[in-house]
């Protein structure tokens, strides 16, 4: 009713599990990416385990469409089904015959189709929601099911998905060997508080929102405060807000509005929050506690009648000699942690509190150790599962020769002092800058050259020098201007509370301010015009002998000239061949880590990542299947595709940061900005 108000396509906040609305999360994308892991490498049985309203539906909808070619699927969503009739619901979803009404024929067809499948290079992956209502003789059945092997592989993939309670059931005694084969756990969480904001602003965009938010940050902080972060609950309150707005023909919804739909939700219910009970095993805690209470009160009360009746303890004597304070050891300097090494595309972590003595940095190693696949958080330790054989999952590569920092880089210690996880530090040796060219538009100059002389001021001047105010200023302005062009329109120094972050030296602090907005932020000091054309996405850059406090925001650019924006909104395209050799060879890009990716993967390589990236590039029609475990020959060859497709990257087939950056561009499609003419992806 409210989508032609607001000016969208769709409606946003529905409670179908549409996988079109699933919000990459973190801990959504690392579920994902173990749960295929599992499925491609034949692990055999697999929980998820989330509390109501999580979203677990929505994640196996999205699953099943992530599933490469060569796996097969069936879904079972009545838990309610004996031995039989489970058997029979998986040879029904799978398009097999049944041959038979008993439960051994019905097996042996199920058996048979699962070895020709097998033969063919084929995996069958069964999904069971709501399994915590299983029965147990129904989830012995499920043991027994995952018992049809080889030697070599599981014939059978099961996914059991279900509430806590799932948990509570597989600790009984009789299902113990069951509990003991599941090789993947994975736990979905609710949303945390930064990740609310883009759930709600994610269902939006994808329901075709096109400008600002409607929702104020204040109102998507009360939208957290009830929902704890649960998404069902989130849709449910911003539906109702929404349509509260449209009734009063407002187009910003403010605290009042959520307030009023959580009431309309409550039903005029006070007290606790219907839609936010959590499921806990603190009941046995409070039984317990109620016990424990009363034997104290009994206690209390035995000890009463007694001193009442004349029993009275004796004096309480203390034996052994007084403990003398021992004498204050002498301060001692706390030892501080070593300066981390800076290595190509690695992330810089937040300085600790006491300063750090200089100590060489430890060389990187020639290739990542392999990584259990397990390791990411969010998703627990295997209980009895079988460790295979470790195998690299990286070529060996040579040493990587160390490379000098340019001048204008960004220091380390105000990076690190950001404490921004998202600032990636790319070194490399720059070009020395050439004077500024000439605009091509006529009557479009660029800015005059201030009277007195100046250096030009790099995007993150050293930390020694610190920055004017108009310099400031003017980062503001464009950074600004950039994260509208990501749906921002509304984000503004003036407009931020807290204060957008600043570096030690004055500077605006770029990747803590995109960290804000849910954005990454990647510094290359050394690059191309032609890098920046193959990554495809918005830049801030500078020009060599543009005036203090002047940096640029690259918009567009052709195969003859580019286009870029001062602070103040002015547009100026320049020729390439003359705006190449007068720039200052650096860049920050704010860009959208929508698969969770690390900045540089090849130097953090694991399966997770392995196996996101080779979906997407099977996604993307760069690699077939199977999908492969390692880095090999193959995975290499799609990604040599992938950089040729895109143009201006190294073919090289290595998974660096532009490539990574530019592989988040084509998979937002329309949803990412782009700076290339005709908006090509």
């Amino acid at each position: 009713m409210y989508e032609a108000f607001y000016s969208l396509d769709d409606p946003p906040f529905v409670l179908t599990p549409d996988p079109r609305f699933l919000l990459r999360s973190k801990g959504h994308h690392e579920i994902l990416a173990a749960l295929l892991y599992g499925i491609t490498s034949q692990k055999g049985l697999m929980a998820l385990v989330g509390d109501v309203g999580t979203g677990k539906t929505t994640l196996c909808r999205a699953l099943l469409r992530e599933l490469p070619d060569s796996v097969q699927s069936a879904l079972v969503l009545n838990p309610h089904l004996s031995d039989a009739e489970l058997i029979g619901t998986i040879l029904d979803d799978l398009g097999v015959e049944r041959r038979g009404t008993a439960k051994g024929e019905l097996l042996a067809t199920l058996s048979q189709y699962l070895l020709a499948a097998g033969s063919e290079g084929k995996t069958v992956l069964v999904i069971v929601d709501e399994a915590q209502q299983m029965s147990v003789e129904s989830l012995e059945q499920i043991r027994i099911l995952s018992n049809l092997e080889t030697a070599t592989r599981k014939l059978l993939q099961i996914l059991l998905v279900g509430q806590p309670e799932l948990e509570e059931k597989l600790k009984l005694n009789e299902l113990r060997q069951l509990d003991q084969r599941i090789g993947i756990r994975c736990y979905l969480k609710p949303l945390p508080r930064k990740e609310t904001y883009r759930y709600v602003e994610h269902r939006l965009r994808i329901a075709g929102l096109p400008g600002a938010l409607p929702f104020t940050r204040s109102a998507l902080g009360k939208i957290h405060q009830y929902s704890h972060g649960i998404p069902r609950v989130i849709n449910l309150v911003c539906d109702r807000a929404l349509m509260a707005g449209y009734s009063n023909r407002v187009r910003e919804i403010t605290p009042t509005l959520v307030t009023s739909a959580v009431r309309n939700l409550e039903g005029g219910r006070h007290g606790r929050n219907r839609y936010t009970r959590t499921w806990s095993t603190g009941g046995k805690l409070r039984r317990a506690a109620v016990v424990a209470g009363a034997l104290t009160v009994l206690l209390g009360a035995g000890g009463a009648a007694a001193y009442w009746g004349g029993w009275h303890p004796g004096p309480l004597k203390l034996t052994g000699r007084v403990a003398r304070p021992a004498p204050a050891p002498a301060a001692t300097v706390p030892a501080a942690s070593a300066s981390p090494a800076i290595t190509p595309a690695a992330t810089v972590p937040a300085a600790s509190a006491s300063p750090a003595p200089p100590s060489p940095a430890a060389p990187a190693p020639a290739f990542p150790a392999p990584m259990s696949p397990m390791s990411a958080p969010m998703i627990a330790p295997t209980r009895g599962a079988q460790n295979a054989g470790a195998r690299p999952l990286l070529p060996p590569t040579p040493e990587p020769t160390a490379t000098p920092v340019p001048k204008f880089a960004p220091s380390v210690a105000a990076l690190a002092s950001s404490g921004s996880p998202t600032a990636v530090f790319v070194p490399a040796v720059p070009a020395p800058p050439r004077p500024l060219p000439a605009p091509v538009a006529p009557g479009v100059a660029p800015p005059a050259a201030s009277s007195v002389a100046a250096s030009a001021v790099a995007l993150s001047a050293p930390i020694d020098a610190k920055l004017s105010s108009p310099v400031l200023e003017a980062q503001r302005q464009l950074m600004a201007r950039l994260l509208a062009l990501w749906g921002m329109v509304d984000a503004s120094a003036d407009r931020a509370l807290p204060a957008w972050p600043t570096l030690p030296d004055g500077s605006l602090d770029i990747a803590g301010t995109a960290a804000r907005y849910q954005l990454a932020a990647t510094y290359l000091p050394s690059t191309s015009l032609g890098d920046l054309r193959a990554i495809g996405l918005p830049a801030l850059v500078e020009l060599a002998d543009a005036p203090a406090g002047r940096p640029y925001l690259l918009r567009s650019i052709g195969a003859e000239t580019a286009a870029l924006i001062s602070p103040s909104g002015e547009e100026a395209r320049f020729a390439l061949n003359s705006l190449d050799p007068a720039w200052t060879r650096s860049a920050w890009i704010v860009w959208r880590n929508v698969d969770q990716l690390p900045p540089d993967p090849w130097q953090a390589m694991n399966p997770t990542v392995l196996t996101t990236i080779a979906l997407r590039l099977q996604r993307l029609g760069y690699l077939t299947g199977p999908l492969p475990g390692t880095y090999d020959g193959r995975f290499q060859q799609a990604v040599r595709r992938f950089q040729k497709a895109v143009g201006g990257l190294q073919e090289d087939g290595v998974v660096g940061p532009r490539t990574t950056m530019a592989l988040s561009r084509v998979v937002g499609g329309r949803f990412s900005p782009t700076i290339l003419e005709g908006g090509a992806q």
